[in-house]
């Protein structure tokens, strides 16, 4: 899986469907960037109740 995303794919995208690619992409990370924050603090606490 490719994480990044060059401007060539992006105007590739943006043909026929695109707007509604990149909303639901968007929409994807803005769900998952809480999630790896939550995620992170969890293993924190983990990490801080263990030692």
């Amino acid at each position: 899986m490719k994480t990044t995303i060059s401007l060539d794919e992006m105007k590739n995208v943006r043909g026929g469907s695109g707007d509604i690619n990149v909303l639901i992409f968007l929409g994807a990370m803005l769900i998952f960037i809480p999630m790896v924050g939550v995620a992170l603090s969890i293993a924190g606490l983990v990490k801080a109740v263990v030692s």
